[in-house]
């Protein structure tokens, strides 16, 4: 199932959810969405995966994402990126995908895991 996002450009934010299974495709899809609207670049987001599985995704899919996302201009790296969890196994993921984004030679956005919408909004906030 993909990932929905809704871009708030009044406030410089986006929130975005996934639910059901997510795929390589899903997440591909996702990055696009970055690359394809430069007017969003620096925008804030919240990636909200609580109602998404990622068990259909491998290491190396995951170190494809990261490695893609990692050597994008779309991103500003002043930006922040917060994603919400809600199983271990989703934690387990997106650990390997934060790990492999310190490889990349280009600056990241700021990224943190929360586990309730209400902390990663205050972290967005700030």
């Amino acid at each position: 199932m993909p990932i929905t996002t809704k871009i708030k450009k009044q406030i410089s934010f986006i929130h975005s959810k996934g639910a059901g299974t997510l795929t390589l495709g899903d997440l591909e899809t996702h990055h696009c969405l970055f690359v394809n609207n430069p007017s969003i670049y620096g925008y804030n987001e919240i990636l909200d995966l609580s109602s998404a599985d990622l068990s259909a995704l491998n290491h190396t899919e995951v170190l494809t994402v990261a490695e893609t996302v990692s050597s994008s201009n779309a991103y500003d790296p002043k930006s922040k990126l917060a994603i919400i969890l809600k199983t271990k196994q989703q934690e387990e993921v997106i650990n390997l995908y934060q790990l492999a984004r310190t490889f990349s030679d280009n600056p990241c956005r700021s990224m943190l895991t929360f586990y309730s919408h209400n902390d990663a909004m205050k972290w967005i906030s700030n």
